[in-house]
């Protein structure tokens, strides 16, 4: 009673769950750890399921059919040594699996901590996916490599779907198939029951169905108590540790578009990283978006929900189950191709409807009624002043009248004699 302070029952609980959660991190405390732990080849990463955790000691990695070795690096905490760690790149054979351990060890007592990591290298005729989702939907049955055929639900609000996947091997190759959609079966009967809507599939995990989430920055949970005092005495959270952000696989996303109240089916083609073997795999994925209600049979782009009445600018098509866009600068239109009224002119802008369904639109004042006409006369304008500029700059700075020499030759005198003209006086020449 004296480590907690007084407060309701379940806060007293919590209160000593913290007390023991701290004794044990205490305790850890005086253990030898690793700091950081990393599988590479050559300049590629290679991850490590689960990330790497100080306190966790048992590790698996997987290396690419194209990954010949591995190396290690390992890095122990603050008053320990990392050792057995291997030194140079641990060659590996297709299909091999091969374990290692590294130690963190205290030089003064000898006291040490193992972590092992289990390494296997793929045989290339792999065919499946890591993890395969649909964001924003959900997908039935739960994401497993072994099945084949899946549903998926979409949101009403989403006019696309956005498939997320990741390759099990880095150098197979996914191609994808979307089939023509086709409308379901009364199209206005409504969402079915139990049917997700757009908040609650939001909420919904994406990777819910990935076994192998792979995150790039550490995940930490927090703890308080009922107890303010307890609270900012003993809050104890889990140490988040950095990481460099680079992954051995990444997230890749494919999307196609469906209507309203239409199903679609993707097929995705897997083929083995061994050309040799070309073994393939295929997913199917049956892609159904739900249908609006017969009170509020429209979908609204705008606001991601049913309407009976369209907003401006757009008009209801029965075919597509939703508001779409009028023509170009169309307020009012029954379809693409008829406008019944053009939007409201503006200061700037005059509107007229137009044979295809669409509205003109014609500048009102001048300077946009006649652009190329003040264009001209602007750079007729600018040739003029420039000109002008360098005809006063000739005036003004051009060179002065000087006096002029002449070189005169007398048939008497075979030197030659200088002459000055010297502009005022008689005679016009001075001999120099």
């Amino acid at each position: 009673r004296g480590w907690c302070p007084p407060c309701s029952a379940m806060g007293r609980l919590k209160c000593l769950y913290l007390l023991a959660v701290r004794h044990v991190y205490s305790q850890e405390e005086h253990r030898c750890t690793l700091a950081f732990l990393t599988l590479r080849y050559e300049a590629m990463p290679v991850d490590l399921m689960p990330h790497f955790d100080p306190l966790t000691f048992s590790y698996t990695a997987t290396l690419d059919y194209a990954m010949r070795s591995f190396s290690v690096s390992a890095w122990a905490g603050t008053g320990c040594d990392a050792t057995d760690v291997p030194q140079q790149a641990t060659p590996m054979q297709i299909g091999e699996v091969h374990q290692f351990i590294v130690k963190a060890t205290r030089p003064e007592t000898g006291q040490n901590t193992e972590y092992t990591v289990k390494v296997q290298r793929l045989l290339g005729s792999e065919f499946e996916l890591q993890s395969l989702a649909i964001p924003g939907g959900r997908m039935t049955p739960t994401f497993d490599p072994t099945i084949r055929i899946y549903n998926a639900e979409l949101a009403l609000g989403r006019d696309t779907m956005l498939i997320e996947f990741v390759l099990r091997d880095n150098e197979q190759q996914g191609r994808f198939l979307a089939h023509p959609q086709h409308e379901v079966i009364d199209p206005h009967s409504g969402p079915k029951p139990g049917t997700l809507n757009d908040t609650q599939r939001s909420n919904t995990s994406d990777d819910s169905g990935s076994p192998e989430h792979r995150r790039l920055a550490g995940d930490g949970w927090d703890m308080g108590t009922d107890c303010d005092e307890a609270g900012n005495a003993m809050q104890l959270g889990r140490r988040l540790h950095g990481f460099s952000g680079e992954v051995q696989y990444r997230k890749q996303y494919k999307s196609f578009m469906i209507d309203v109240g239409f199903e679609r089916r993707v097929t995705i083609t897997v083929e083995s990283s061994d050309p040799t073997l070309a073994n393939i795999g295929t997913y199917e994925i049956t892609v159904v978006r739900p249908s609006c209600p017969v009170e509020t049979p429209y979908l609204d782009p705008v606001k991601s929900a049913c309407v009976l009445n369209c907003e401006s600018e757009y008009f209801r098509s029965d075919t597509a189950h939703r508001c779409s866009k009028c023509n170009a600068h169309c307020a009012v239109c029954t379809s693409l191709t008829k406008c019944s009224m053009c939007k409201m002119d503006s200061a700037d802008y005059a509107y007229t409807a137009q044979a295809d369904g669409s509205c003109k639109e014609v500048g009102n004042h001048i300077l946009k009624k006649y652009w190329w006409w003040c264009l001209g006369l602007g750079a007729f304008l600018l040739f003029l002043f420039c000109v002008g500029c360098i005809g006063l700059a000739q005036c003004c700075c051009g060179p002065r009248r000087s006096a002029r020499r002449y070189e005169m030759t007398d048939s008497s005198d075979p030197e030659t004699t200088d002459v000055e003209f010297v502009p005022g006086k008689r005679g016009g020449y001075q001999r120099v």
